[in-house]
């Protein structure tokens, strides 16, 4: 099958599980709640959107990330745009960034990679998503905007963070070496 198809497949697969989850609202409850926090769920669309884009690299990642978002106004009114634009976003740079993991480190030491992207994802690149959600929903408050990505913050360390970390951590060890390869890039002969 042509590389660049087996891609754009892949992409589609990912981006529609991830839709799945939004619109069936396949989630997993927190245990409790920060104070001033609102009781939430952990969104397991990360997991697939995550592993998706390692794997189908940044074109992919575009197609992943617009496909798990359309189903965010199901979600909340006025997110669907925020979240197109921080989906795609964080997994572009994740599919880029897995690309230098993969072909600079070997197994077990990659699954330290894999958890430094994750936390750019969670904690460095979804920022964006939160504060031009906010900024716009608050009536350009950019001081709310901030409080609320702090409180997200927060909460994505305790909840979100570690669980799509050792899920996703878990596939990449149960998987074999082939399949770990990102599927946009050539193997080495």
């Amino acid at each position: 099958m042509n590389k660049n198809l087996k891609v754009i497949l892949f992409a589609i697969g990912f981006g529609l599980l991830g839709l799945v989850i939004i619109l069936a609202k396949f989630t997993i409850p927190r245990p409790f709640t920060f104070p001033g926090g609102s009781p939430g769920v952990i969104d397991v669309r990360e997991i697939v959107g995550f592993m998706g884009s390692a794997l189908v690299g940044p074109l992919g990642a575009v197609i992943v990330g617009i496909l798990a978002s359309l189903g965010d106004n199901t979600i909340a009114p006025g997110l669907l745009l925020p979240s197109l634009i921080g989906h795609v976003i964080i997994y572009v740079l994740v599919g880029w960034i897995y690309r230098f993991t993969f072909e600079r480190m070997k197994m077990p030491v990659r699954l330290l990679g894999w958890i430094g992207i994750v936390a750019l994802g969670y904690f460095v690149f979804s920022p964006i998503m939160v504060i031009y959600y906010y900024f716009t929903d608050f009536n350009y408050d950019l001081k709310l905007a901030i409080d609320t990505l702090l409180a997200f913050w927060g909460q994505w360390f305790v909840y979100e963070f570690p669980v799509t970390t050792i899920i996703t951590s878990l596939f990449w060890i149960a998987l074999p070496e082939n399949f770990r390869r990102p599927l946009w890039i050539e193997p080495k002969k």
